[in-house]
């Protein structure tokens, strides 16, 4: 037993030593740089940034739960976040139609049934929101979060069908 307790002394004595060994040559690869009397030297100094963007965007969800046929108006928000001074323009897209004068909603599959909507920029629906030069919403950063309402109305339909409708509105944020 006594020479397996000498075997790992010395194991353990040259793990120490290694150990001693990594720091050094450690230590000498670091990114000092040393000059002698009469001499010049260079070395680098790194430097990083992390730039927080401009804008950020987000929206809550606009719901018609509860359409029973008639028209039927609801209101969103969507929340802008631009760094002081910057200006920028807010479009919404016409989802899935072509047309942002009649939107739709859509029962999903072939033939699905479609619920026509509008949204604006104002509760009278004067201003209606789009992806055009003449429909949107223009602004200055502040640097804190803004709230911008989104008005939606439901067009009345008698006929529709019970079911659960979707569609998908683009938010394009444009920095000016």
């Amino acid at each position: 037993m006594s020479d397996l307790k000498n075997i790992m002394l010395n194991y353990k004595k040259f793990l120490t030593t290694a150990s001693s060994a990594l720091i050094c040559i450690a230590a000498l690869s670091s990114s000092t740089s040393y000059a002698g009397s009469g001499s010049s030297i260079q070395n680098t100094l790194n430097v990083g940034a992390t730039a927080e963007s401009q804008c950020s965007i987000s929206a809550a969800a606009l719901s018609f739960d509860g359409y029973a046929g008639a028209e039927m108006d609801r209101q969103t928000t969507i929340t802008p976040k631009c760094n002081m001074g910057v200006s920028y323009t807010i479009k919404l897209s016409a989802g899935s139609s072509a047309n942002e004068m009649d939107r739709t909603v859509r029962i999903p599959g072939p033939g699905g049934a479609a619920l026509y909507y509008r949204l604006a920029l104002d509760s009278g629906f004067t201003q209606l929101w789009g992806d055009f030069d003449f429909y949107h919403y223009t602004g200055t950063g502040t640097g804190d979060y803004e709230t911008i309402p989104v008005y939606g109305r439901m067009l009345a339909n008698p006929l529709y069908q019970p079911g659960t409708y979707s569609d998908v509105v683009n938010i394009i944020l444009s920095i000016l």
